[in-house]
């Protein structure tokens, strides 16, 4: 039986040896041990085992002495590290939100590890994201330096050339974060986070996510952008299916038709959104009082009941299975 790896872009590799050349280094060394060759990464469409694309970055990295080699080369204007039918797709998009809401449906496209998630508190759009590489991997750091400088190349064509975040949010801990900060407004790098994420300002006034389906309410891509909208604003206090109709441009029937064709309802898809957020800050230690104020309960009760209701345990009951 053949053993199954974790896969990542090929590509991405491509800025990291071309900086080894640019150092004076032959990036064949590197790739020969790994059993690979120029021809390997012609085809844009190659992704690699993890561990090798880890290998490379890290490998990269040492022969540069750069500490701050991925947020450089992330950077860069060349982003062949993009999937092509990614890159087509985001192309299209005139809104940031519908190009951001392309980038986490289609996220499956960069690899096994890559993940990328919205999330909406106080007028601030947080840009989850992980990259290629799992922390347990050789070039993690790297690799997850050049997704979030990619990430903030995205941002500025949406934003402007000077846009800056406030502040940037990284799961690893940096030793020396002085040339992060300089690309941030406030001067902050946050590391050490349980998730990185990037800030921008938003209203969602005048936010728009055009359908470009023919026939939205029979399409299952509409839906799945549905779904991606209602986890990143779901936290809202007034978030609600007047708000979905109004950012998608269909009517609310459509919207509950799209969810009954699939065997459920809106609310029903809402409440299991807003459970598994319980559930998650639950096993974090905070106490019911402090989830379901979070949550916009109105008392402790209600999300007992809740809970009871939806996954048969409250939330007592719920922790304990842990302990």
């Amino acid at each position: 039986m053949s053993r199954k790896y974790a896969l990542s872009r090929a590509s991405i590799a491509l800025p990291f040896l071309n900086a080894m050349k640019q150092h004076g280094s032959d990036p064949n060394i590197i790739t020969a041990r790994l059993g690979l060759s120029d021809q390997d990464f012609e085809n844009k469409k190659l992704y690699l085992p993890a561990y090798s694309l880890g290998h490379i970055l890290d490998s990269s990295a040492q022969l540069t002495k750069s500490v701050d080699l991925g947020f450089m080369l992330g950077g860069s204007d060349d982003m062949i590290d993009i999937h092509p039918e990614l890159m087509e797709l985001i192309e299209q998009k005139e809104t940031l939100l519908d190009c951001l809401v392309t980038l986490a449906q289609l996220q499956y496209l960069q690899g096994s590890h890559f993940r990328f998630e919205l999330e909406y508190v106080n007028k601030e759009l947080r840009i989850y994201h992980s990259s290629a590489l799992l922390a347990s991997n050789r070039g993690f750091v790297h690799s997850h330096l050049f997704t979030t400088a990619r990430i903030i190349k995205f941002l500025k064509q949406y934003r402007g050339t000077h846009w800056k975040p406030d502040y940037i949010a990284l799961e690893p801990n940096i030793a020396d974060t002085s040339q992060l900060a300089r690309n941030t407004h406030m001067g902050h790098v946050l590391c050490g986070m349980d998730r990185s994420y990037i800030p921008v300002a938003y209203n969602l006034d005048n936010a728009q996510i055009p359908l470009s389906n023919d026939n939205p309410k029979l399409s299952i891509k509409a839906l799945q952008q549905i779904k991606i909208v209602i986890n990143a604003l779901w936290g809202m206090e007034n978030f609600n299916l007047d708000l979905l109709s109004h950012l998608f441009g269909l009517s609310e029937r459509t919207i509950q038709r799209l969810f009954t064709d699939e065997g459920g309802t809106f609310r029903d898809y809402f409440n299991t959104v807003k459970m598994k957020k319980a559930k998650q800050l639950l096993l974090q230690g905070y106490s019911v009082s402090d989830v379901a104020e979070q949550l916009n309960y109105t008392e402790p009760a209600n999300l007992t009941r809740a809970m009871k209701k939806q996954i048969g345990l409250t939330p007592m009951q719920y922790i304990n299975q842990f302990k």
